[in-house]
């Protein structure tokens, strides 16, 4: 599901695909090319990267279909979407149903070679992450960022902090912890997308060109005009210029 939003987020970087090609590309890759790789190689490529693999619960050496995945697809959406109403514990119904099964990679190896293994990746991803996080401290030009190598090696590598401390680590959460948790992944997520990607603008006042009137939006592009980060280290999220509740003018962003 993480790389489904990556191809979206990169879909919408490109201004000069239509909306119709964006939607296109989309259900390309997840009705096409995903199931291809799946059918292909034994796993998304977020399964690949974690070491595990989806198979047939009648046969594990065998890969699932390549319109058996669709099948599996559809009862992911239909289970998300009934898991949002809090009915006390949920369990994964669509690999029961559909007769997948998500598998670790080679589980009969030893637990010093498998540790082992476990730390390469580790390693690949951080070094995998770094090169991107690194490419965007150069595009925002501002290298202070750089110090944030820190806190993604502690992430992948040595896993000192808890950095998601409202929630376990092992163990199951709570329905409350999940929508904390769920309310502040979109928080972070979609105020990175507002700075880095794109925002939506409401004009407020008269403007001097007559195709554009008070209360039109505008979608800008901040790939193509760069990004607008906070003036001061304090920022509300989602405000531009006027605090919500007191509605006075505050430069907090």
């Amino acid at each position: 599901m993480f790389i489904s939003v990556i191809v979206i987020l990169v879909l919408i970087s490109f201004d000069t695909l239509t909306s119709l090609e964006r939607t296109i590309l989309f259900f390309s890759y997840l009705l096409i090319i995903l199931p291809l790789i799946v059918s292909l190689f034994g796993g998304t490529p977020g399964h690949l990267m974690a070491g595990l693999r989806l198979r047939r619960i009648d046969d594990f050496d065998k890969n699932i279909p390549f319109f058996k995945y669709h099948y599996r697809l559809v009862l992911i959406i239909a289970e998300k979407l009934i898991n949002i109403l809090p009915i006390g514990k949920r369990e994964m119904m669509y690999d029961r149903i559909s007769n997948t099964v998500v598998l670790q990679l080679k589980q009969d190896i030893p637990d010093e070679e498998m540790a082992e293994l476990q730390k390469r990746s580790s390693r690949f991803n951080f070094a995998l992450v770094s090169f991107f996080y690194i490419l965007w401290v150069i595009w925002l030009n501002n290298y202070w960022f750089l110090f944030g190598l820190i806190i993604i090696f502690d992430l992948y590598i040595t896993r000192k902090v808890n950095w998601s401390f409202w929630k376990k680590r092992s163990g199951e959460n709570n329905i409350v912890v999940e929508w904390i948790d769920a309310l502040i992944f979109a928080v972070v997520a979609v105020t990175l997308i507002n700075i880095f990607l794109f925002q939506n603008y409401k004009i407020p006042t008269p403007s001097m060109e007559k195709s554009l009137l008070v209360g039109d939006h505008l979608y800008v592009s901040k790939v193509a005009y760069g990004p607008r980060v906070p003036n001061t280290p304090i920022a509300f999220p989602f405000a531009q210029h006027t605090m919500p509740l007191t509605q006075k003018n505050q430069i907090v962003c």
